[in-house]
């Protein structure tokens, strides 16, 4: 597997995941752009493994979220800091900048040095940017919120909004890349019924409209793509190169959960 607990990149100037107390299995991740000194002092109290990334490359991360999992970019920025870009909650991007105090299961994207390139520069462009994306569960009506260059491009019509799966999916969609295979994906109503009341409860702390609320209650159907199934993406993508249908994610995404239980262990959810 090219999963990696924690994972720092050595050769090293810019820690990203940092281990802190009760994570204490996992590690940071680095980054080989500029600020070496005092990233490099912190990395040198720990004796756990690293993960290389470079400027050009894009690592997924997944780390504990208020809902289990939550999933997002790694990447250089244009100010040549490695940050983590995730879609947190309702209209909310949040980009921080590395080190991040959390656990976290990271796996680069295995694109192409062009593709990475491109995939890259829409990262910045949404970091800087920051867009207004809802928080929404849907999928199928979500396809081509994102130009290639990252550009956010809202539907014309009632626009349901995104989680922080289906976020990674539409970027990686803008530059070329359809990872997922959506029309395929199986309902899994029984696991997900939870987290459609946990959805609402966090839209309504965030002050999402009563409409917005309403409609994520009444249309949720159980059709979820999990952050973890995305993480699968990262080990099946080198062997099939095409988006990838229901069956062979689900198997690898027990993988992923049963390798990011070990790494991340469980210590109550974060505010994500």
């Amino acid at each position: 597997m090219s999963y990696h607990c924690g994972s720092s990149v050595h050769a090293g100037k810019s820690v990203c995941f940092q281990s802190n107390p009760p994570y204490s299995p996992c590690h940071s991740l680095e980054g080989d752009a500029a600020g070496a000194a005092e990233n490099r002092a912190a990395l040198s109290k720990s004796t756990t493994p690293s993960l290389s990334l470079s400027e050009d490359e894009i690592a997924l991360a997944v780390t504990r979220g208020r809902f289990e999992w939550h999933i997002g970019f790694v990447f250089c920025d244009s100010d040549r800091k490695f940050k983590f870009l995730h879609l947190a909650g309702h209209k909310k991007i949040l980009v921080d900048t590395c080190p991040v105090s959390n656990c976290a299961l990271v796996g680069k994207l295995p694109f192409s040095k062009q593709s990475r390139r491109y995939l890259r520069y829409a990262l910045q462009r949404i970091a800087s940017a920051r867009p207004s994306i809802p928080f929404g569960p849907w999928i199928a009506r979500e396809k081509g919120t994102f130009s290639r260059d990252g550009d956010y491009i809202p539907p014309v019509d009632q626009f349901e909004g995104l989680t922080c799966a289906t976020f990674v999916l539409e970027v990686c969609r803008g530059v070329g890349f359809k990872l997922l295979v959506e029309s395929d994906w199986q309902v899994r109503l029984f696991e997900d019924t939870k987290w459609k009341e946990d959805i609402c409860n966090m839209l309504a702390d965030q002050r999402a409209s009563k409409e917005h609320i309403e409609r994520v209650r009444e249309g949720f159907s159980g059709l979820r793509i999990r952050p973890e199934d995305v993480a699968a993406t990262v080990t099946l993508w080198p062997n099939h190169k095409r988006a990838l249908p229901f069956s062979a994610v689900d198997a690898e995404r027990k993988a992923v959960v049963d390798y990011a239980e070990k790494c991340c262990p469980y210590v109550g959810r974060s505010p994500l």
